[in-house]
Formats: C-alpha cells, structure tokens, sequence
C-alpha cells in the first residue's frame, strides 16, 4: 500500500529522509504499539481535530483538515490492516538494512532523540514517544515537527534493534459495521470518508448519539452512498428505531444490491419486527387484569 503525501506535509528528518513515510509518527504511536493502541491514538486525534471541538482561526482550520486527511487518516487505515501493516514494517527493516550496510552517518536533531541514542534502552523507547506525542495535534502549526522529532526517534529505535517484531493481528472493534472499514471505503464514499470514519469509531464504542451526529453530518453533504445508508440502519437499529432502521438498509441496497451487511442487518431488524410483543404489564391499579 503507498501513501501519496503532499509535498507540504513531507518531513525529511527521521525516516522521512529516506523516502519513508512514518505512519506511527503520524499517529504519535511507538513501533511496538498494538493495533487497539493504534485505534485509541487515531481516536483520541479524531476527535481534537474533529470541526465541532477543534479551537483555532481559519487557516488553522484548513490545516487541521489537511493534515487529517492527508497524514492521519491514511495512517490509521494503513496500520490497522493486518496485511498492510506487515509489509510496511518489513519496508522498514529493509530502510534500515541499507542504512548500516552502507554505513551511513545518520544526523539526528532532536533533544529526545539525541538522548535516547547516546542512552539507549529498549525499555526507555515507548516512554519517549509517550511524551513526545502527548499533545501531538494541539497546536496544528507545531505538529509536523513534533512528527519529524517523533520520525527521529523511531529511527534510532530501529538502528539498534536486531530484528522488528511485528504486532498481532488486529481484531475487530466490537459492533464495528465490517464492511465499510475505512480502508476501504469506495469512490462514491469519498467526499464524507471523514463523517463515515467517525461514525464507525462511535458505533464500536456503542455511542450511537455521536454516531448519529456524524451522520447527519454527512447526509448534508452527499445522500448518494450506500455506506451512509447501512450505518444510519445500524444505529437505528440499535437505538430501537426499527421503521427507520429497515428503511435506511433498504436504501442501501437498493443503491448496492450486494451490499452483505446491510442484507444481514436488514434480516435482523426484520426479526426483530416481527417478533411477537411481550404482554403489557398491569397498571397499579390493575386495570385490564384477567378475572
């Protein structure tokens, strides 16, 4: 998987130097960092970069949904696709190989990154970044640099590490909808990926509110995508809104007939209707009660 960065938002420090994008950099996450690190990491940046929370001027703004959509969202799809996250960490054992096979002088500029090679320990690695990182994207204008001392750190972390060890296997959000995961979100998904992105996040932490939010966000932009249907259907449902949780699914399909998820969904809001209703349970005064 390549990720095409804009020339303004390249960093050239780092891994950058080498033609690397460093997606956990991006994220503020160490390299032994677990996918559901990863999730809590992109979450957490979500939602400060989020329209409705984020505090700045204008062109902050726009820098903030640049950066978002540029560096932070690839990110995230990429390191949590199993597959994907394999072969960019094999990408950069190779980086590495060639830098100590040509014997390259590395130039390292960062105070962190400084003292963690003059005193390195692997224990010492994820704190670093820990700090680091720990108000990443909170000033937009200082958040690249930040991300090239971070991209530093993680070089000097892979140059003493004999072998990369590459983290388990993700495993999927609870109640995450998987079929409109964002990494794979088609063309027609495109113009509200953000909204659609947000959405599944709350879904899987069972926040149908925010979930809901995101959505309608995203219904102003665009009413053309299945995706947006399916997760309108999925929240409906949840919050036990059957009539719209069946009419949602069956405009989703009706866009995308071999849409698997909203077929299965729309199956179980369909049970769900049909199930017989419990008997109403007697008034204080046991008006209606048998005799």
């Amino acid at each position: 998987m390549v990720v095409q960065v804009p020339q303004q938002l390249k960093i050239s420090r780092g891994l950058g130097k080498y033609q690397v994008v460093d997606h956990y950099a991006i994220l503020g996450a160490p390299l032994t960092a677990e996918p559901e690190e990863i999730r809590s990491r992109f979450l957490t940046i979500a939602k400060t970069l989020h329209p409705d929370t984020f505090q700045g001027n204008d062109q902050e703004r726009l820098l903030a949904t640049m950066l978002f959509a540029r560096l932070i969202s690839p990110a995230y799809q990429l390191l949590t696709n199993d597959r994907a996250r394999g072969e960019y960490l094999a990408t950069l054992k190779l980086v590495v190989q060639n830098i100590k096979k040509k014997q390259e002088q590395v130039e390292i500029s960062s105070p962190a990154a400084q003292k963690l090679q003059k005193e390195f320990h692997p224990t010492f690695y994820p704190g670093v970044v820990d700090n680091l990182a720990a108000d990443l994207y909170q000033d937009v204008n200082k958040a690249l640099n930040t991300v090239a001392d971070l991209s530093e750190v993680n070089l000097v972390y892979l140059l003493a590490q004999e072998t990369i060890v590459i983290p388990k296997k993700a495993d999927p959000l609870p109640s995450a909808p998987p079929s409109s995961t964002a990494s794979a979100l088609p063309d027609y998904d495109s113009k509200i990926r953000r909204e659609l992105q947000m959405a599944e996040l709350f879904i899987g932490k069972k926040q149908w509110t925010d979930a809901l939010k995101e959505l309608k966000a995203a219904e102003k932009k665009t009413t053309e995508s299945p995706t947006l249907h399916y997760l309108f259907g999925v929240v409906y449902m949840q919050q036990g809104s059957l009539v719209m949780a069946r009419a949602s699914l069956q405009k989703a399909l009706k866009m995308d007939p071999n849409h698997q998820e909203a077929k299965k969904t729309l199956t179980e809001v369909e049970k769900k209707m049909s199930a017989p209703k419990q008997e109403e349970k007697k008034g204080w005064f046991s008006f209606g009660k048998k005799k």
